[in-house]
Parts: structure tokens; C-alpha cells; sequence
């Protein structure tokens, strides 16, 4: 990496417009530890890119990817919020089964994840995997994502509380989520735990404003 930034630099003078040699330069910029340098380059990459037409959506996934890879996880939140935002614009009649869509919620899953956000972390995976399972339908599609995010948070039980808040104003539960937060205790050797969780997964849930089953407590 270090032997990469003094050929990266000059090709970036040259082709100014090139988004993928400037997130190169970036990751290099990251992996030689330069990071001030690393975070100039990002602020005059987007102040360039958002001018005459050049903020589009390939530029824009490519730098909120390299922002999830050398750890900017709010950066990355940031832009992918953006590039979904764009992709749904442009994509408006074909619905929700697009591929790239899905990966870009993956992506920012996976930077929620890092920020410790459990809860929009698991909120994008979700969405990525409903957006795989339309376009692919269910033989295809794995919500492995929404387990990576569930196995990765350390604040497991506020996001228990937060599920459990939901269920009692809306009424309604998660049979894709409830399962997985089962193993996810299970795996921690909190089998109390985990057995709530997996019998939540199988009974319907109370009325809103209505008391859980102490069946379930």
C-alpha cells in the first residue's frame, strides 16, 4: 500500500474524474496509516464529485464502500443513504427486487454494525433481504446479513426491549427475527434467554397495549 500512493497520486491529476483510482488511493491512504491524508482526499472527492453531473450512482457506491472498508462507518451510512435514496428515484417501476439495491442495504448493515447501531443495523438487513427475496424469490435468498448484524451486537438486550416495545404498540411480532435472536442467545450460553425468544417465534403475539403471556416471561 505504501508503494501504491506515489503511483495513484499522479494518475488521480490526470484522470480527476476517475472515482475508482481516487477510493484506491483512499484504502492505500487507510493502510499506511495516513489517515489525515486519507480524510483530505475524501472531502475534495466528494466537494469534486458533487459538481457537473458527477455525483452518480456508481460514484457514489463505490466511495460509500471504500468508507465501510477503511472503517468511516458514518461516512458509509451517510452515502449509502444516498445512493438508495437516488437508485429508488431512477428505479421507481420496477419495485423493490433489484440486486443492487439489496447489496447496498448489506453494505450498510454492515456499517451500522460497526457504529454499534444495532437496531438500523438489523433494519437494513432486513430490507436488503426482502429486496433479494423479491427479485429472487425464497429458494434464493438468505437473510445471513440480518444474522451477522444480530450475532455482532453488543447491546443485544436493548434491542430485545426495542422488539418488545414494538410488539406492544403495534401488536405485531417478527417470526424472521425472533428465531435468530434465540440462537443468537443460545450461542452465548444464555438458554433462558433464548428460549423466550423461541417461543415468541411460534405463538402469536398479544393484542397491542395488551400483556405479554407470562407464558413467554
Amino acid at each position: 500500500h505504501p508503494q501504491s500512493i506515489a503511483i495513484l497520486q499522479p494518475i488521480i491529476e490526470s484522470s480527476p474524474d476517475n472515482m475508482t483510482y481516487r477510493t484506491m488511493l483512499m484504502r492505500a491512504y487507510s493502510r499506511s496509516s495516513r489517515i489525515k491524508e486519507m480524510r483530505t482526499l475524501l472531502t475534495t472527492t466528494d466537494k469534486h464529485f458533487r459538481q457537473q453531473g458527477r455525483w452518480t450512482e456508481a460514484n457514489i457506491a463505490n466511495l460509500a464502500l471504500c468508507c465501510l472498508q477503511i472503517d468511516l462507518f458514518s461516512e458509509s451510512v451517510g452515502y449509502y443513504n444516498e445512493v438508495i435514496a437516488l437508485h429508488q428515484r431512477r428505479n421507481s417501476n420496477v419495485g423493490i427486487g433489484s440486486g443492487a439495491l439489496s447489496g447496498y442495504y448489506d453494505y450498510q448493515s454492515q456499517a451500522y454494525t460497526g457504529l454499534g447501531q444495532t437496531i438500523k443495523a438489523v433494519d437494513a438487513a432486513a430490507a436488503g433481504f426482502i429486496a433479494t427475496r423479491a427479485r429472487y424469490g425464497n429458494t434464493m435468498s438468505s437473510p445471513h446479513r440480518i444474522d451477522s448484524a444480530l450475532f455482532a451486537a453488543k447491546d443485544l438486550d436493548d434491542y430485545v426491549n426495542y422488539l418488545d416495545k414494538q410488539v406492544a404498540t403495534t401488536g405485531q411480532d417478527s417470526p424472521l427475527i425472533r428465531p435468530r435472536l434465540g440462537r443468537v442467545f443460545a450461542s452465548r450460553q444464555k438458554h433462558a434467554e433464548a428460549v423466550v425468544q423461541l417461543r415468541r417465534a411460534v405463538e402469536p403475539p398479544a393484542t397491542a397495549g395488551e400483556a405479554p403471556d407470562p407464558r413467554t416471561q
